[in-house]
C-alpha cells in the first residue's frame, strides 16, 4: 500500500523500495508486481519492468491493468511494438462493463498512444476524443500523460 501510493505522488525511488518488498516477496501480491512494473517503466527501467509486468499478467490473467502496464513497457522500451498494441487491446476489452464501455477510461490513453507509434493519427484522433469526454476520471498524472498524447496529434 505504502508502495502504491508513493506512486501515486510521483515519488518513484520510495515507490520502488516497498513494491519490490512486495513483489519480490514469496507470495507476492499482484498489484504491487503491476505497480513496481510501472514505476520502474516511468524511471526507464523496461526489461525489469517487463519482468514484473510479466509475473503479473501470468499470476492474474484478467487483471487488465496489468495488461495495459505491459504493454506500455514494451512500447515505451521500444520492444515489441505487435504485442504491445495485442496487450493494450486486451486490457481495454477487459476493462469494459456490462454495456460494452471501457470502464477504466486510462486503457484508452494508452490505446491511442499505440496508435500514434504505429501512424494509425486517424484512430487515434477518434480515441483521444473519447478520453476528452472523460477527462474529470484522470489523476494528474495521467491528465499529463493524456495531454501530451492529445499534442502528439
Amino acid at each position: 500500500v505504502m508502495g502504491s501510493l508513493a506512486l501515486g505522488k510521483d515519488n518513484y525511488e520510495e515507490a520502488e523500495m516497498y513494491l519490490r518488498k512486495a513483489a519480490d516477496a514469496p507470495q507476492p501480491v499482484v498489484l504491487a508486481l503491476n505497480d513496481l512494473a510501472e514505476t520502474l517503466r516511468r524511471q526507464k527501467k523496461y526489461d525489469e519492468a517487463q519482468k514484473y509486468a510479466r509475473k503479473a499478467t501470468e499470476k492474474a490473467p484478467n487483471l487488465y491493468v496489468a495488461w495495459e502496464t505491459l504493454g506500455s513497457v514494451l512500447m515505451d522500451g521500444g520492444m515489441d511494438l505487435d504485442e504491445a498494441e495485442s496487450c493494450i487491446r486486451k486490457a481495454c476489452e477487459l476493462s469494459k462493463d456490462e454495456r460494452g464501455k471501457e470502464a477504466d477510461i486510462r486503457m484508452l490513453i494508452s490505446l491511442a498512444r499505440v496508435q500514434i507509434v504505429r501512424g494509425d493519427k486517424t484512430r487515434a484522433k477518434l480515441t483521444v476524443r473519447k478520453v476528452r469526454a472523460r477527462l474529470d476520471e484522470l489523476s494528474a498524472f495521467e491528465r499529463r500523460e493524456f495531454e501530451r498524447v492529445a499534442q502528439g496529434l
